[in-house]
C-alpha cells in the first residue's frame, strides 16, 4: 500500500500565534510529526502542507529531504475544510512525484507525542477491510451529563432524557472516545469520491490519554511541558 502522509501546518494559528513552532521537548513541534514520519516504515512519502515560507524553511532543516514541494494557495490557507487541504496535497504530490497513492494520512504537528507505532496501527488496519483509522483516547466526561445553557441561563441536557436514576451512574453506559488529532488515514476513493477524511467503516487505534495531548492554547503547552519534565512521556 502506498500512504502518503500529509502534515497540516498553516501559520495563521488564531488562539497562540506561530504555535506549530513552539518548542516541546526541546524541538518545535512540526518537527515530532516529522520525526514520527521519518521513522514509520509504512510511509511512502510525506511532505509538509503550509502557506508559510518560514515554515517550510524550518521543515526542511529537520526532514532528511525536501518535504514542502510546494506551499498552499491562499485560498487553502484560511479556515476551510481539511479534505480541501489534503485533496489539494495530493493531487500535488502525485504530480510532482509520478505516483498514485492508495492512501492519505493527515497528521497534525499540534499532537507532539505521536509515535510511528501509531501510524502503523492506522496502516494496519486499512488492510482489514476499514475505509479509514484515527487516533482516539478514551473520554471520562460522558455526554449524558453535559449540558447547554439557554437564553433564560437555564441548563438543558446536552442528550434529552430523563437525568435521574441510573442514567447518571457512569458504570451503567459505554465507553466513550475521541479523535485526538494525531493521525487521521483514509483510503484515496473514500477521500477522492466522497469526500471524507473519517469513513463510514473507521477503525479507532486507542492512544493513551496522556500522550493524546492536543496543543490548541497556552494551558496545553504548559501541560506537555510539565509531562516531559515528569518522564511521563516514552
Amino acid at each position: 500500500m502506498r500512504v502518503l502522509a500529509v502534515i497540516t501546518a498553516r501559520a495563521g494559528s488564531k488562539e497562540i500565534k506561530h504555535k506549530n513552532l513552539l518548542i516541546v521537548d526541546g524541538k518545535p513541534l512540526l518537527a515530532h510529526s516529522i520525526e514520527a514520519c521519518e521513522m514509520c516504515p509504512d510511509i511512502t512519502d510525506y511532505i509538509v502542507s503550509t502557506d508559510s515560507p518560514i515554515y517550510a524553511r524550518l521543515a526542511n532543516k529537520y526532514a532528511h529531504h525536501e518535504v514542502c514541494p510546494f506551499l498552499r494557495p491562499k485560498e487553502l490557507a484560511e479556515d476551510v475544510p481539511s479534505e480541501d487541504v489534503i485533496i489539494h496535497a495530493l493531487t500535488e504530490c502525485e504530480k510532482i512525484y509520478a505516483k498514485h497513492y492508495d492512501a492519505i494520512c493527515t497528521i497534525q504537528p499540534t499532537s507532539p507525542f505521536i509515535m510511528p507505532t501509531d501510524i502503523q496501527e492506522c496502516v494496519e488496519a486499512l488492510t482489514h477491510g476499514y475505509d479509514s483509522a484515527i487516533t482516539v483516547c478514551k473520554v471520562h466526561d460522558r455526554p449524558q451529563w453535559m449540558f447547554t445553557v439557554n437564553d433564560d441561563n437555564v441548563m438543558e441536557p446536552l442528550i434529552k432524557a430523563d437525568t435521574r436514576g441510573e442514567w447518571g451512574v457512569r458504570q451503567k453506559h459505554q465507553d466513550y472516545y475521541i479523535p485526538n488529532g494525531m493521525c487521521y488515514l483514509t483510503l484515496r476513493n473514500t477521500l477522492l469520491e466522497e469526500k471524507r477524511i473519517i469513513g463510514k467503516k473507521c477503525f479507532p487505534v486507542i492512544v493513551p490519554r496522556l500522550r493524546s495531548i492536543d496543543i490548541d492554547t497556552e494551558e496545553d503547552v504548559r501541560v506537555a511541558k510539565a509531562l516531559v519534565d515528569a518522564c511521563l512521556i516514552p
